[in-house]
């Protein structure tokens, strides 16, 4: 949930504020905001543990469908990659408008 929020948020501020890139213009980038919706959603207190946490965003705007979106994102070579790759267990999308935000992510845990 918490991927999903953060690309919903990304979705929702470029739509409003009228820009388009991985980037706000406060330099906020995805793991910014994956961090401010609260992922991981780890119990440090209680863990005893360390984690390392990847997370990655692929965009598009003006699409018409979702379908469409994922046609677009496999047959770009960089995001493709992102879709693809074994590193990504979850991951969280958001819509606003014509802007399409998708977000990955794994956290593993160290004992």
């Amino acid at each position: 949930m918490q991927l999903q929020t953060a690309a919903k948020m990304h979705a929702e501020d470029m739509r409003d504020r009228k820009y388009f890139t991985h980037e706000s213009p406060e330099g906020n980038r995805v793991g910014d905001r994956v961090k401010l919706a609260n992922y991981p959603d780890i119990d440090l207190e209680n863990c005893e543990c360390s984690f390392e946490t990847h997370v990655g965003e692929n965009l598009a705007k003006g699409q018409k469908s979702a379908r469409q979106v994922v046609r677009e994102w496999l047959h770009s070579r960089n995001h493709r990659g992102l879709l693809l790759s074994p590193v990504y267990t979850e991951a969280g999308i958001g819509k606003a408008g014509e802007v399409w935000v998708l977000v990955v992510g794994h956290t593993e845990i160290k004992k």
